[in-house]
C-alpha cells in the first residue's frame, strides 16, 4: 500500500469536510456571479427602454412645435392656441412622470449613476433654456418651468419628496450633478456622498495640519 493510499485513509474526513467547503464556496461564488450578471442585465434593459420611451417623447414634443392654430376646415377640426397650450401642459405631464420613473430605477439600483447624472444634465439645460433671457425657450407659450410646475400641482399632487427636493436642485442649483445625485440614490451611493461630505473636514484637521500663517 503506497504512503498516497495511507496518507488519504488517514485524512478521510479532513477530505470530505474540505471537499463539501469547496464546493460550497465555488457554490456561493457561482450564485454572487450571476447575481451581478443579473443586475448588470437589468440595467442594460433599464437603459433601452428608458432610451425608447425618450424617444417616443422627443417624437411628440417635435410634432407639436410643427403643429400651428389653424381654423376648422376640409373635415378637419380647429385647435386652438389654448389647445395647443394644454396639449403642450400634457407634454411635460408625461414627460416628468417619465422622469419620476427613471428616478426611481435609479434609486432602486437598476440604473447606473453615470447615465442617471448624464440625463439629469440634460435636465438642467432644458429647464435654464426655458429661463433664458431675452428668448426662452417656449413650446406654445410653455416654459418647461410650468411644465414642472404644473406637473408638481396637478400630477404629483404637490407631494414634498426626493424626486421634487433633486428636481428642484437639477433646476435651480450650479452644484455637481454626478455629486448630486448620489445624495438621492440607493444606500451605496448616499455612504458615498456622506463620506466625501465628510472627509475634507477630517483632513483639514488632521495631525498633519498646519496653523495659519499669522
Amino acid at each position: 500500500m503506497s504512503w498516497m493510499t495511507l496518507w488519504v485513509r488517514d485524512n478521510v474526513a479532513m477530505l470530505t469536510v474540505g471537499g463539501a467547503y469547496f464546493s460550497g464556496t465555488m457554490l456561493l461564488g457561482t450564485v454572487i456571479a450571476n447575481l451581478r450578471l443579473t443586475r448588470a442585465m437589468k440595467k442594460t434593459d433599464t437603459v433601452v427602454a428608458c432610451g425608447q420611451t425618450f424617444n417616443t417623447l422627443m417624437n411628440e414634443k417635435h410634432r407639436l412645435r410643427r403643429t400651428a392654430a389653424r381654423e376648422e376646415a376640409n373635415g378637419l377640426p380647429a385647435v386652438t392656441a389654448e389647445d395647443l397650450r394644454k396639449e403642450t401642459l400634457d407634454f411635460y405631464g408625461q414627460f416628468f412622470s417619465f422622469q419620476f420613473t427613471e428616478f426611481i430605477a435609479f434609486k432602486s439600483g437598476n440604473l447606473d449613476r453615470k447615465v442617471f447624472a448624464l440625463w439629469m444634465k440634460s435636465r438642467r439645460k432644458e429647464y435654464l433654456a426655458g429661463e433664458a433671457q431675452p428668448k426662452p425657450e417656449l413650446i406654445h407659450g410653455v416654459t418647461c418651468k410650468q411644465g414642472w410646475d404644473n406637473w408638481l400641482e396637478r400630477w404629483h399632487h404637490n407631494e414634498d419628496d426626493d424626486f421634487k427636493k433633486l428636481m428642484n436642485e437639477v433646476h435651480t442649483t450650479d452644484k455637481d450633478i454626478g455629486e448630486l445625485v448620489r445624495r438621492y440614490g440607493p444606500p451605496t451611493q448616499k455612504a458615498i456622498a456622506m463620506a466625501r461630505s465628510i472627509w475634507p473636514r477630517k483632513r483639514a484637521t488632521g495631525l498633519g495640519s498646519q496653523p495659519p500663517a499669522s
